[in-house]
C-alpha cells in the first residue's frame, strides 16, 4: 500500500497535477486517504442512481432523467426526456460490450456504443463512466486532483475531464452529486438526486 502511495503521488507531481505543494507527511497521509477511498468505491459492484443530465455537442442537445442499476458488469439505464416522449430503457453488459435499447416502437441490438452513436451522434464510453461517474480514474495513467477531504476534485483520462461536486451523499465511502465532464466532442453535467448501493 506504502509503495502504490507513493507511485501515486509521484505521478501526479510529474505530471504537473497541484495536488500538494511538497511531498511532506501531510501529502503522504492525503494519498493515503484517496487510496482508501478509491478502493472502497472501486469495491462497490453492485449501486444505483437516480438524477438528472444533460448532454451538448456541435449537432445537438439533450437532458433528461437518468435511472442507472450496476449489477457486477450488468447494467440497466432507464432514461426518460431525451429521445421523445417514450422512456427509453437499455440493457446489457459492460464485459461483451453488448446491449438491448428498447423505446416502447423499436428495439435495437448490439454494442452499447454503436447503439448510442445511432441515437445521439457518438459513443459514450460507458465502461470508463461506470467508474468515473462514482468519481475514481479508470487506471493509474489518469491526472487526479484532489479536494480538501482526499476525493476527487478533477479528473483528466484519455481526452475527458471531468469534475466533482457536492460530496454529501450517503456514508462512506461518499459519493459525488454533480459531475461535469467534457471532451472534444462533447459535454455534459450529471445531478445525482439519490445514490443507492447493496
Amino acid at each position: 500500500m506504502r509503495e502504490a502511495g507513493l507511485g501515486l503521488l509521484a505521478a501526479l507531481l510529474l505530471t504537473g497535477c497541484p495536488l500538494f505543494e511538497m511531498p511532506g507527511e501531510a501529502g503522504l497521509g492525503e494519498v493515503r486517504l484517496w487510496e482508501e477511498h478509491r478502493q472502497s468505491v472501486a469495491n462497490l459492484q453492485d449501486w444505483g442512481l437516480q438524477g438528472r443530465f444533460g448532454l451538448q455537442w456541435s449537432d445537438g442537445q439533450v437532458q433528461g432523467r437518468l435511472q442507472w442499476r450496476q449489477t457486477g458488469a450488468d447494467f440497466e439505464l432507464q432514461l426518460s426526456g431525451p429521445f421523445g416522449l417514450n422512456p427509453v430503457h437499455v440493457t446489457g453488459n459492460l464485459q461483451t460490450g453488448q446491449a438491448t435499447l428498447d423505446d416502447g416502437e423499436e428495439t435495437l441490438q448490439g454494442e452499447f456504443g454503436t447503439i448510442m452513436q445511432e441515437r445521439l451522434g457518438f459513443a459514450l464510453p460507458l465502461a470508463e463512466l461506470v467508474n468515473l461517474v462514482r468519481g475514481i480514474p479508470v487506471s493509474d495513467a489518469s491526472e487526479v486532483m484532489l479536494d480538501g477531504k482526499a476525493r476527487a476534485q478533477r479528473i483528466l483520462q484519455e481526452g475527458w475531464e471531468i469534475n466533482y461536486r457536492d460530496y454529501s451523499c450517503c456514508e462512506e465511502p461518499t459519493l459525488p452529486g454533480r459531475v461535469r465532464f467534457a471532451q472534444e466532442a462533447m459535454r455534459g453535467v450529471l445531478v445525482v438526486r439519490e445514490w443507492s448501493r447493496n
